[in-house]
């Protein structure tokens, strides 16, 4: 289980290779290695795409999303990420990456 504490540093599943689709604010990943596929609401279609650059942590993916998506201001972002860090993990599609 990847924790979303501020310093651990998350990446993509090592097996992973993706086929993505997205219609509007949906998005559709296909995992090759899995034979899997995911619907995604923007958040995590964000930071599985993001982490195809290589690991991050927490706090490098928070300013990140601020600048990509419009945020409500009322919305705690890190609690958002960490939320969509833990169904992306369950889906086997993110692990932590080695220090």
């Amino acid at each position: 289980m990847v924790k979303t504490s501020a310093r651990i540093r998350i990446q993509l599943c090592t097996q992973s290779s993706f086929i993505w689709a997205s219609w509007g604010d949906e998005f559709v990943v296909f995992d090759e290695a899995s034979g899997q596929t995911h619907l995604l609401d923007p958040v995590k279609a964000f930071v599985l795409d993001t982490l195809m650059n290589g690991p991050l942590d927490l706090a490098s993916l928070t300013p990140l999303l601020t600048d990509a998506l419009v945020v409500p201001s009322e919305v705690n972002l890190q609690d958002v990420i960490a939320a969509a860090l833990e169904q992306l993990d369950r889906s086997q599609l993110i692990e932590a990456a080695p220090l």
